[in-house]
């Protein structure tokens, strides 16, 4: 799925502007209304499941009602996957009302513009890994709970920090910055690619729901890992100005 969403996003285009606008041009008015409507309708698609099955009606029925709390967030999760699928699968390409295009298909300026997107794209790509690595993955995608309640134990967000485990509640999506320059940053801002940024940006805005708590919160561990780094560089520099005080001795 990570292949296919890195496709869906990162990938170059592989026309140039000559090709571009011949597309554009068998495009009528219907097909690019009806184009636009259907790919609307799978992004309402997909923010109706992610938001429902995150709402408090929808986890009273599993945990409560059906008493499958330890498999809810599994179940978030793959349907979140499948939804994704579906919307890249079914997604329909408008090559009418383009935005900007920059060719990046030949020339020697195209290799650089060419370049820029592709480290830039590579870089937050990295920076969406590193953060999921950052926090409990296995908790985010439910394994954890699930080997918790195998091996007997209780749910991992209790054996949490409090004001972690409330972070957690309050932002399940550890980078945001890096998926909005993902969606605006292409050489080809179609009308469909601009609809899916649109819409992907304010969902993401409306999704943050950190508070003045949480940031207390990140700003304290953020200070106390940067008062033991700093900690470490000076013990090391002490360290090697004593043994070169040593040895000039």
């Amino acid at each position: 799925m990570t292949v296919n969403l890195y496709a869906f996003i990162s990938k170059l285009p592989d026309v140039n502007r000559q090709t571009h606008r011949a597309m554009a041009e068998r495009e009528t008015e219907y097909s690019v209304t009806a184009s636009m409507f259907w790919n609307l309708g799978l992004l309402v698609a997909f923010i109706l499941q992610h938001s429902a099955m995150a709402n408090h009606r929808w986890k009273n029925l599993v945990n409560n009602t059906l008493r499958l709390s330890v498999i809810e967030r599994s179940l978030y999760v793959g349907a979140t996957v499948l939804s994704l699928q579906l919307t890249m699968r079914y997604w329909t390409p408008v090559f009418s009302g383009t935005l900007w295009f920059v060719d990046t298909s030949s020339g020697d300026g195209s290799r650089i513009y060419s370049a820029l997107f592709v480290v830039a794209h590579v870089v937050c790509w990295v920076f969406i890994v590193g953060s999921l690595l950052l926090v409990d993955f296995l908790e985010l995608v439910g394994i954890k709970q699930v080997y918790f309640h195998c091996m007997g134990l209780n749910a991992p967000l209790s054996y949490k920090h409090h004001s972690l485990a409330r972070f957690y509640v309050h932002n399940r999506h550890p980078c945001a910055l890096a998926p909005l320059i993902l969606l605006w940053a292409s050489p080809v801002m179609r009308l469909d690619r601009l609809a899916l940024a649109i819409v992907w940006s304010i969902y993401l805005f409306l999704g943050q729901r950190l508070d003045n708590h949480d940031y207390i919160y990140m700003k304290e561990q953020y200070d106390q890992k940067w008062a033991a780094v700093t900690y470490q560089q000076k013990a090391a520099v002490r360290h090697i100005t004593t043994r070169s005080m040593v040895k000039s001795d």
